[in-house]
Formats: C-alpha cells, structure tokens, sequence
C-alpha cells in the first residue's frame, strides 16, 4: 500500500516510522509522512487542497496561482529567466560573483508584456529586493515582448 501511494501519487517520500509489532501479533503503524511532489500537481488536482497554506510563503502561493515556478531565498536580487536550466544557471553565476539571488523565477517559454509585468511584481513584492536581473532566451519568448 505504502509503495502504491509513493507510485500513484507522485509522492517523493513515503514512511512509515515506527512499525510495531503488538503483543496479539499486529502489525501498526504508529506514525506516517507523505510528501508530494509539487511539480506533479498538474496530475493530482486533489492535492491542491492538502498543501500547509498556513507557513507557505505567500509570494510563493501568488506566483502558483499565476502559473509561474518561484522560490524565495535570502538574496537582494530578483532573477527573471525563461527556462529551470537558464534561471539555476543565472542564479550560480550571480553567486559565484558574490551576489545573493532573492528568488528562482522561471516565466516559461512564450511569456508576452502582462506575464513578465506580473512576474516582476512578484519579484518587487519581496522588500528584500534592490534589483533585478533579467535573463531571456529569444527562442520560443519573444524578447521584445519581454522589453514591454
């Protein structure tokens, strides 16, 4: 059963910890974790409401809504990029030349003026930010676009 859920539910862990044994000979499970894989949402509408919305953070919880990947982190310069590849990429030479990423922000391919105005109110929406660092790839989104 336990290896079913982790299957059909795109969960990236599964546990069951502590398993006991009763004096009458039962097998109980004492306690359980499930973690689900955000990136399978698409598959499991069910899970939408089983998120902690609680302490999620909720630049994080807009940019969802808005079907934009972001990942707040520590930093005090906002990413754009278009494509996981290019913004991890941005972020490590950003850091590498001592700067502190605030965010990973993927807009995806085909991004047009109003998608980026919100991806980047997203980015300003963080009081951290005192810049912003643009990196597109002029394949499928269009960097004039982008410019608007």
């Amino acid at each position: 059963a336990l290896y079913t859920v982790w299957i059909e539910e795109d969960a990236s862990l599964a546990e069951i910890n502590p398993l006991i044994i009763t004096p009458d000979r039962e097998v109980k499970a004492l306690d359980a974790k499930v973690t689900l894989d955000g990136n399978a949402a698409f598959r499991h509408p069910d899970h939408a409401d089983l998120g902690d919305k609680a302490n999620a953070d909720p630049i994080e919880v807009k940019a969802a809504e808005q079907d934009v990947v972001y990942v707040k982190l520590d930093g005090n310069i906002g990413i754009l990029g278009n494509g996981a590849g290019l913004v991890m990429s941005t972020l490590d030479v950003v850091a590498q030349h001592g700067g502190e990423p605030a965010n990973f922000l993927d807009a995806g391919g085909g991004s047009d003026a109003a998608k980026v105005k919100q991806a980047v109110e997203l980015i300003l929406s963080n009081e951290n930010v005192s810049a912003v660092l643009f990196n597109i790839f002029g394949g499928i989104t269009r960097c004039d676009e982008v410019a608007n």
